[in-house]
């Protein structure tokens, strides 16, 4: 249950709702405890045909008798050990001691008689001139009362629902709020190693779990351990000595239902992990749904479906076995509580003793009311203990499910900003990579893949328009992800004017560096918030500057509402070619002062490649522009001063076209494959 204590900052947060539930379990353990403790009296009035004038009388005189025998015995015991001399030190007297005990018996005696005289003095002070004589009266007035009583708890414990439900969701956005907060700070790295099914199973059925978890603290994991407190403590004042007798079984019972607890824990862990597989195969299912359908993949699919699914249903199962073992073993447990005080309480009552075997059990003579109520209140703890017992399931499933969260939480982003930031300099005149290597982790652990870039190391000059070329896997995506820190090297640096720019803070620094990606993703909003994402921008004129210069005007207006239409999930009422316009618009309306085009046309048509291609010169007009390709067309060599190209990770060459192809077999076969594709 420790992982369920983590969520104390969050509830916490919510303290006055806290106190209030807190003081509503007490009400209601409290009148659970009351109207139980009621069916004294009435056995008293029904069996025993006592009105509760008489009784209170004869509990009384009782009490008074107990009082004047006892006083009696204790000065004749006084008397007794002045006679009798003290033993010496370091002997024992078998009588002296005999004596001393039958004393402190006695003064306990009359210490119990004592409160009795004090307790009924005060119901005969205060409560009996409000009740009725005559016995049938007295019993409606008790029956009354009793519904009073049922009737106040029943109102407390619809206040505690309501304000459990609101304390409850409440606490759940702050912890939905702070995991989704956290995500998005996560470097992609740490996303691939959960798997977008696993994170969404975190938002989804975890936090479900956690919200059962919640709700059940706040209710029964509240108020019935407090029900349980006030029976006990009810029972401990009618006969304590009955009492911590039938709770010899408890400690054992304990360590049961911790053992139990336990694998409870392993198995919802399990549980939610096959959860998890269950939605990544769902998920790889929708959206490649187009493949699965096309190729007749959907035996595959439906294959791996069941296999997780069995999975899930095995640990759902095992989870039930412990379930179905926790409710008869509580009600089992409870039972021999309420038969150890019963059968031992019934011998007491029938044999008119105080004690078994000489070990005393009772201050005096039991009756049968007396009787029913110990039954009756540790009959009681039955009906709590059952109810805990039912939720014990669902709290182990909520505490791994808190595991689960709190431990993406506890993830670090390898991509960190500065503690303490550099200023970011008004203008950068170089861009340097400095002995620059990568490795990608394996999704599901960190085991290391070949390296992606290794010992990578040039530089570029601000204004420079820089072509990353390589074939496919050669890094050069890898590369350009380095100038935004979406990733940062293994070893060396990438330097700007010769400041590492893991010194400035991340903020700054993606605002200096754009990059428009090869995949464009739209979100479910209007064009022109697409295109003003992460930027403050209210000035119209750069809005449709940005929107000419990606040539997003040529279409924005034909859309039903114009630039203001909503666009749908991922952007999925734009072509292709639309989204990666609007994408590089995007990146352009924040004016960046370094322009990443990472494959940025390989989505668009020919005649709009061209068109993005002619503008490319005022695109790079007073920025450094780096452009991720593996094919280098006449159109986009014209505005290229730089070519870097890449192989496997590693720098073949830096230079201008003329350069690389007077020197580079591996880029003169580049380009020639590009050559014949064209002609083609």
């Amino acid at each position: 249950m420790s992982s369920l204590l983590r969520l104390a900052p969050f509830v916490l947060q919510r303290r006055g709702f806290l106190v209030a539930l807190v003081i509503l379990a007490l009400l209601v353990s409290g009148l659970w405890a009351l109207s139980l403790t009621v069916s004294y009296p009435i056995v008293k009035v029904l069996l025993q045909g006592q009105n509760l004038h008489e009784y209170v009388h004869a509990e009384i005189a009782s009490a008074e008798g107990v009082l004047t025998e006892q006083g009696d015995r204790l000065r004749w015991l006084d008397e007794l050990i002045v006679q009798r001399p003290k033993p010496a030190a370091g002997t024992e007297d078998a009588d002296y001691s005999k004596l001393i005990r039958d004393r402190a018996r006695c003064q306990e005696e009359l210490a119990i008689a004592s409160r009795r005289v004090l307790t009924f003095r005060s119901l005969q002070n205060h409560l009996l001139p409000w009740l009725p004589r005559d016995s049938f009266e007295s019993l409606a007035t008790l029956l009354l009362v009793l519904g009073a009583l049922l009737a106040a708890r029943a109102a407390a414990v619809f206040a505690q629902e309501c304000l459990l439900g609101r304390f409850v969701e409440r606490t759940l956005m702050l912890v939905r709020s702070r995991l989704y907060s956290h995500v998005l700070r996560l470097d992609h790295q740490a996303i691939g190693r959960e798997g977008t099914a696993a994170l969404m199973a975190r938002f989804g059925y975890d936090l479900t779990l956690v919200s059962q978890g919640l709700g059940l603290l706040g209710s029964r994991v509240l108020v019935e351990p407090l029900k349980v407190i006030a029976c006990l403590g009810t029972a401990l004042m009618v006969n304590w000595r009955l009492t911590l007798l039938s709770m010899i079984v408890a400690p054992p019972a304990a360590l049961l239902f911790g053992r139990i607890g336990r694998e409870l824990k392993r198995a919802a862990r399990r549980q939610m992990e096959s959860m998890s597989r269950v939605f990544a195969v769902i998920e790889e299912s929708l959206v490649g749904l187009r493949i699965v359908q096309t190729y007749g993949g959907q035996r595959t699919m439906r294959r791996a479906f069941h296999r997780e699914n069995k999975a899930y249903y095995r640990e759902a199962m095992r989870i039930q076995l412990f379930d179905a073992l926790s409710n008869p073993m509580t009600e089992l447990v409870a039972t021999t509580v309420v038969l150890m005080a019963l059968l031992p309480g019934a011998y007491l009552v029938l044999r008119d003793q105080d004690s078994i075997l000489g070990i005393k059990l009772s201050a005096g003579p039991m009756d049968i009311a007396e009787l029913g109520l110990m039954y009756t209140l540790l009959a009681g703890v039955l009906d709590p203990a059952r109810r805990m017992a039912s939720v014990h399931s669902k709290l182990r499933k909520a505490s791994a499910a808190c595991q689960r969260i709190f431990s993406l939480m506890d993830q670090q982003p390898t991509v960190r900003t500065a503690s303490s930031p550099r200023p970011f300099p008004e203008s950068v005149r170089t861009i340097e990579f400095r002995d620059v290597a990568f490795c990608y982790e394996s999704p599901g652990d960190a085991t290391r893949r070949e390296p992606a870039l290794d010992q990578v190391s040039f530089t570029v000059s601000a204004g420079e328009t820089v072509a990353i070329v390589g074939g496919n896997g050669s890094g050069k995506s890898t590369l350009t992800a380095h100038l935004n820190r979406m990733i940062d090297p293994f070893h060396g640096a990438v330097l700007f004017d010769g400041v590492d720019i893991r010194e400035f803070a991340l903020t700054d620094l993606r605002q200096f560096v754009r990059i428009v990606p090869q995949q464009a993703l739209l979100f479910d909003r209007s064009l022109i918030d697409n295109i003003r994402l992460g930027a403050v921008v209210d000035d119209a004129d750069r809005l449709r500057d940005a929107m000419k210069s990606a040539a997003v005007d040529s279409f924005s207006e034909h859309l039903p509402n114009g630039a203001e239409t909503l666009l749908g999930e991922g952007g999925r009422k734009l072509s292709g070619g639309q989204r990666q316009r609007v994408a590089l618009a995007r990146a352009l309306v924040s004016s960046p002062s370094v322009l990443i085009l990472d494959e940025a046309t390989s989505a668009v048509d020919a005649q709009t490649e061209r068109q993005i291609h002619s503008q490319l010169s005022r695109l790079s007009e007073g920025r450094t522009t780096f452009i991720v390709t593996h094919l280098l067309s006449s159109e986009l060599l014209e505005h290229v001063t730089k070519i870097v190209f890449l192989s496997r990770g590693r720098v073949l060459g830096v230079g201008t076209h003329e350069q690389l192809l007077s020197i580079l077999p591996a880029y003169q076969a580049l380009a020639e494959s590009h050559r014949q594709k064209r002609a083609a």
